[in-house]
């Protein structure tokens, strides 16, 4: 298995792990998540405004639903994406400090947020939980919208702006990074990886050879629709490439654990690093049975949505890996608590995105920038790869495959207004 992505020694990763029936200590009479934080208790501020006032209120929310063409259509064994829709938040406060979130998706998965969905969760559902609460109480505000849904992982899209918004307003309140507030900085650049079509192996070959050239430092190989097919487009790309260039192939749930084996186990000839969501996201058994099988990393996608679904993934050893998405997991809060799994469990972690805007890939930036249990290379530099523009004044820095962390408090970007009016898009309910 290539280091990048191998498993520790943890006996939690141990492939023999014994069992000895012993209740689990993790039947408590307390349970910390019961007892939220309580509207107006202590903050780290003193809950006084910036002037010695009262402490700090949301005063309105803004949504903006906007859409952005695809230079090429996006393609992958879930379907195509031709329009990035996107919804990104302005939040208000009586300080007048503004802080601004994303909440992106290619296509509804299981959670069915759509950008259409998202807009009406957070005007209608959020906005009036947000109304006069402290921005600085992150932990009580993100408990509070738990309101909005019987499900604690309700609206985890929605959820990702609101969260953005709220540690960009805290960044610019204490005059830091949102990544200081996440942990500190640990790295200020990351190399990226980039995909490649469902196309013939001829032109997936032409394709990745054209992005090693432009600096990339991983090829992605799409998957999942005609496993036959996908061995032929992984012998052309590491013809291109050349031995050692590192490449893995993404199934996007395309297989069952018995094809995934079967033609996983061929691909493992030519050198893949890791095989990411090879069975559909509820089926655990299916994935453990790949993950025993294979020497290749196996990862953890579209199945790992929260902090409970990686502990079902840790406690049945069917990952080696998962692959955290800031968009798709809740926001910050949430994303580091699956990394803080992850890193208990002894297994890696890489990052994907669902190709946001300048927001929402500024909140990328923050959050592997602060993340030690990130591995380099990430899924995403910069809207400017896949669009030709982007709703940010200043987009942040990505060249030669590297993508820089941004400077400047909060997430560090400005939403260009012009902009975000240009790309707007109406959504419209019955």
């Amino acid at each position: 298995m290539p280091s990048r992505l191998r498993r520790s020694n943890s006996p939690l990763t141990s492939r023999r792990k014994s069992r000895n029936g012993e209740k689990s200590s993790r039947r408590r009479a307390y349970r910390s998540s019961d007892h939220a934080s309580t509207p107006g208790a202590p903050c780290a501020r003193g809950c006084t405004g910036a002037h010695g006032g009262a402490a700090m209120k949301i005063t309105k929310v803004e949504v903006f639903p906007i859409g952005m063409p695809y230079a090429k259509p996006y393609e992958q064994a879930t379907g195509v994406t031709e329009m990035a829709r996107r919804v990104v938040i302005k939040l208000y406060t009586d300080e007048g400090i503004v802080g601004v979130g994303e909440a992106s998706t290619l296509l509804p998965n299981r959670t069915g947020e759509s950008a259409q969905v998202i807009a009406v969760v957070i005007s209608t559902l959020f906005a009036p939980l947000l109304i006069d609460e402290n921005p600085l109480d992150i932990q009580h505000v993100m408990q509070k919208l738990r309101k909005a849904s019987m499900d604690k992982y309700g609206f985890l899209y929605s959820k990702t702006a609101v969260d953005m918004a709220l540690h960009d307003i805290a960044g610019k309140a204490y005059n830091v990074p949102v990544a200081a507030l996440l942990g500190g900085i640990v790295r200020t650049s990351i190399g990226v990886s980039r995909s490649v079509p469902l196309a013939a192996p001829g032109e997936v070959a032409i394709a990745a050879e054209k992005l090693v050239k432009d600096g990339y430092k991983m090829i992605t190989i799409k998957a999942g629709l005609d496993p036959a097919m996908d061995l032929e487009r992984v012998k052309a790309v590491r013809a291109a490439v050349g031995d050692g260039f590192p490449i893995e192939v993404d199934a996007n749930q395309g297989y069952r654990a018995d094809v995934a084996v079967r033609w996983i186990s061929k691909m493992e000839e030519y050198d893949i690093e890791n095989i990411e969501q090879p069975c559909p996201w509820w089926d655990i058994a299916g994935m453990a049975e790949v993950s025993r099988a294979l020497r290749c990393t196996v990862t953890a996608d579209e199945s790992v949505l929260c902090a409970a679904e990686a502990m079902n993934f840790v406690r049945y050893q069917a990952a080696d890996a998962f692959t955290i998405k800031v968009a798709k997991c809740g926001g910050f809060l949430q994303s580091k608590r699956i990394a803080a799994v992850a890193d208990a469990a002894g297994l890696s972690c890489n990052m994907g995105s669902e190709h946001p805007a300048g927001v929402g890939t500024a909140a990328m930036a923050h959050f592997w920038a602060s993340t030690p249990e990130i591995i380099d290379s990430i899924g995403y530099g910069s809207p400017l790869e896949r669009f030709a523009d982007d709703i940010v004044k200043e987009p942040i820095e990505f060249k030669n495959g590297v993508v820089h962390f941004p400077s400047g408090v909060g997430l560090g970007v400005e939403v260009d207004d012009k902009k975000l009016a240009k790309h707007a898009i109406k959504i419209t309910v019955g």
